[in-house]
C-alpha cells in the first residue's frame, strides 16, 4: 500500500479500506475522470496522537486502483497535488477548514501506477479532474521567485537504509516517531514542503528509495501547541532532519503558485 500525507506528521497509521467507489481511464485522447466517486462532508474525529497533538489527514494509494482520504480539506488534497515548488494562494476560508471523505477507484490495465514513480502524473491528473468536477474549481498558475529550502546530506554517514521490499511512499507513527518506508528523497522533500509550508527542493542527489525514522519531539515536544501551526516547528523539524545527517538551507529558487480563481462546496452523494 502507497501512502502519503501532506501535512504535519503526515501519516499517523494505516486504516482498512472496506468501501470503494469505481472509475476508470477514459478512451485515449480523453482526460481520466472518475466514473463513479463518493465526496462527503467527513463526521471523522480530527486525529490526534498519545499526546494529544493534531495530526494532518492521510492519504492512500493501493494495489487495485484505489484512492482514499479521509477528514480532508480541499487545501489538504491541492497541496498533495502541487507540492514541492508549487504553492497555493486564494480561495475562500472554507477550503482550509470543511473535511471531506472521499473514496475513489480505478481501473488501471496491468499494475496499479505507484504514487512515487511515473504514475504519480496519472493520479494528479484524476483527482485534479476531480476537484474540477465536483467542487467546480477553477485555477490558474503563477511564476515567482521566492525563498525555498534545499534538501542537502551533510557529507557524514547518513541514518538512511535502502529499503528492500515491501510497501512504498508508506510513513506510519506511533504517536510520536516517524517511520519512513520505500520513500526517496525527492518524495521527501515534497512531504517536508507540505508540513513547513515552504517548498523544499530536493539537492541530495541520492537515488532510490530508503527506510528511516524522524523525531521532531525530542528537540522540544512541550513547545508544540499544535504540530502544523507551532512557531517554532520549523526549527525542530531542521534538527530532526539533520539528526539523520541532511540540512535544509535557504537559498532562492522559482516558484509555481496555483492560484484559485473559483470554487464552490461539493456536489456530494
Amino acid at each position: 500500500m502507497a501512502l502519503f500525507a501532506c501535512s504535519l506528521l503526515s501519516i499517523a497509521g494505516m486504516r482498512d479500506i472496506s468501501a470503494a467507489a469505481h472509475f476508470r481511464q477514459n478512451s485515449a485522447g480523453a482526460p481520466p475522470k472518475f466514473e463513479v466517486a463518493s465526496i462527503k462532508r467527513s463526521n471523522a474525529r480530527l486525529p490526534v496522537d498519545k499526546q494529544g497533538y493534531l495530526l494532518p489527514p492521510e492519504f492512500q494509494f493501493t494495489p487495485g486502483g484505489l484512492f482514499q482520504a479521509t477528514g480532508v480539506t480541499v487545501l489538504d488534497v491541492l497541496t498533495l497535488l502541487h507540492p514541492g515548488k508549487h504553492q497555493v494562494e486564494g480561495g475562500p476560508a472554507w477550503i482550509d477548514s470543511d473535511r471531506f471523505d472521499i473514496l475513489a477507484r480505478t481501473e488501471f490495465n496491468g499494475a496499479t501506477p505507484s504514487w512515487s514513480g511515473a504514475g504519480r502524473n496519472q493520479w494528479v491528473e484524476m483527482i485534479g479532474n476531480l476537484l474540477k468536477e465536483r467542487f467546480a474549481l477553477k485555477v490558474h498558475e503563477e511564476v515567482r521567485e521566492r525563498s525555498v529550502f534545499v534538501l542537502t546530506s551533510r557529507g557524514a554517514r547518513t541514518r538512511l537504509e535502502q529499503h528492500i521490499a515491501g510497501s512504498e511512499d508508506s510513513l506510519q507513527s506511533n504517536g510520536r516517531r516517524l517511520r519512513f518506508y520505500g520513500v526517496s528523497l525527492s518524495n521527501f522533500a515534497r512531504y517536508l514542503s507540505s508540513v513547513m509550508r515552504t517548498p523544499v527542493v530536493d539537492g541530495t542527489g541520492m537515488t532510490g528509495l530508503f527506510d528511516f525514522d524522524l523525531d521532531p519531539y525530542r528537540f522540544g515536544a512541550d513547545a508544540l501547541d499544535n504540530r502544523i501551526n507551532a512557531n517554532n516547528f520549523a526549527d525542530l523539524m531542521m534538527q530532526a532532519v539533520q539528526d539523520i545527517g541532511f540540512d535544509l538551507q535557504r537559498n532562492k529558487a522559482t516558484v509555481t503558485y496555483t492560484i484559485i480563481d473559483d470554487i464552490e462546496p461539493p456536489t456530494e452523494n
